[in-house]
C-alpha cells in the first residue's frame, strides 16, 4: 500500500537517519552563572603582543586507517613549536568516525558542527590551521602535506591580541570555572568572537592501523569532548577594539563523569565568523 503523504514519510525517515548517525554529546551543567564576570573596559597600559599561537584543528576517525600517520605529524608539529600550536582531534560525521561497537564515541555535535562550518573533509586525515582559507576556496581542511608549512605561515604574525586563561576545579563536585582575559594590543574593526573547548588526551580506546589491524591499546590524544560556549563562540560585543580594550569572561559548568579531569585542557581562541572565520589568537590551560 502506498503511503498518503509520500513526502512526509520520506521526511520523517530523514529526521530518523540523522538522529541515528550520530550521539548527541553529553549535558553539561553549566550551574550558576548569575555571579559569573562579564565585563569590558579599556586600560591605558598596552601590553606587548604575545607571540603567536596556532589553533591545529585535526579531523580523525578511529577507523581511518591513514588517521594514525596524522596523529604523529600533528604530535611532530606540537614537538617541532613547543608552545605555539593548540592540537584538537575532531571526530565528525566522517562514516570512518564511527566508533567501535561497545567503545566511547568520540563525535560530538560541536565537533560535527565545526566541520561543517568549515566546508566539510572530502578525506580524513585533515585539518584546519587557524580556520584560514589559504587557497580562497572555501575548503578549509588542509591535507597533511601541507600542514607543517601552513602552520608555519600563520606563526610568523603577530596576533592583535592576548588570552590569558585561568582556572579553578571543585574535584567534590566536578565544577570548573574559567575565566577569559582577553587584551587587545591592535586596533580590530572586525567583529570577534571567543571560543571555548574541554580536549582529553590519554583515553585509550581501539584504532585501525595502516596495516588494517586494530590497536585495543591505542592512546588518543587531545579528543575534542564539549564546548564552555556554543560552537560560533560569544560576541566579543563592542565595535572596534581599541589597543588595550579588556574582554573578562567567566565560565563554569561541570565535567560529565566519563571524563578524566587530569588529562583534560581548556582551549580558548578568539576568531571571527562568516565568510572570514580566522583565528585570530589561541591559548590552552591544564585543568587545575
Amino acid at each position: 500500500m502506498h503511503s498518503k503523504y509520500p513526502m512526509l514519510t520520506v521526511a520523517c525517515c530523514i529526521v530518523l537517519f540523522l538522529n541515528a548517525c550520530h550521539e548527541i554529546g553529553p549535558v553539561i551543567d553549566f550551574g550558576d552563572t548569575s555571579n559569573l564576570l562579564d565585563t569590558t573596559y579599556v586600560q591605558s597600559v598596552i601590553p606587548q603582543a604575545d607571540h603567536k599561537i596556532v589553533l591545529f584543528e585535526e579531523f580523525t576517525g578511529v577507523h581511518c586507517v591513514n588517521c594514525p600517520i596524522g596523529h604523529q605529524l600533528t604530535l611532530d608539529l606540537l614537538a617541532n613549536h613547543p608552545d605555539s600550536i593548540v592540537a584538537v582531534a575532531i571526530h565528525n560525521s566522517n562514516p570512518q568516525a564511527e566508533p567501535f561497537s561497545g567503545e566511547p564515541d568520540f563525535r560530538t555535535t560541536e565537533g560535527i558542527q565545526i566541520s561543517d562550518n568549515l566546508g566539510g573533509t572530502m578525506a580524513i586525515p585533515s585539518a584546519s590551521i587557524d580556520r584560514f582559507d589559504f587557497d580562497a576556496d572555501n575548503q578549509i581542511a588542509e591535507y597533511t602535506p601541507f600542514w607543517e608549512n601552513r602552520a608555519r605561515a600563520r606563526l610568523k604574525l603577530s596576533p592583535p591580541l592576548n588570552i590569558h586563561l585561568t582556572d579553578t576545579y571543585d574535584a567534590a563536585s566536578r565544577q570548573l570555572k574559567v575565566r577569559a582575559t582577553i587584551v587587545y594590543t591592535q586596533t580590530q574593526s572586525e567583529i570577534n568572537h571567543l571560543s571555548l573547548m574541554i580536549i582529553e588526551s590519554n583515553i585509550v580506546s581501539p584504532q585501525k592501523l595502516p596495516d588494517n589491524s586494530v590497536d585495543t591499546f591505542y592512546i588518543h590524544k587531545h579528543v575534542l569532548r564539549g564546548m564552555l560556549t556554543p560552537v560560533n563562540g560569544v560576541l566579543l560585543n563592542i565595535g572596534t577594539k581599541v589597543p588595550g580594550r579588556v574582554f573578562i569572561k567567566e565560565f563554569i559548568f561541570t565535567l560529565p563523569e566519563d571524563w578524566d579531569q587530569t588529562h583534560c585542557d581548556v582551549v580558548g581562541f578568539v576568531h571571527q565568523i562568516g565568510n572570514n572565520k580566522e583565528v585570530l589568537q589561541a591559548a590552552q590551560i591544564a585543568i587545575q
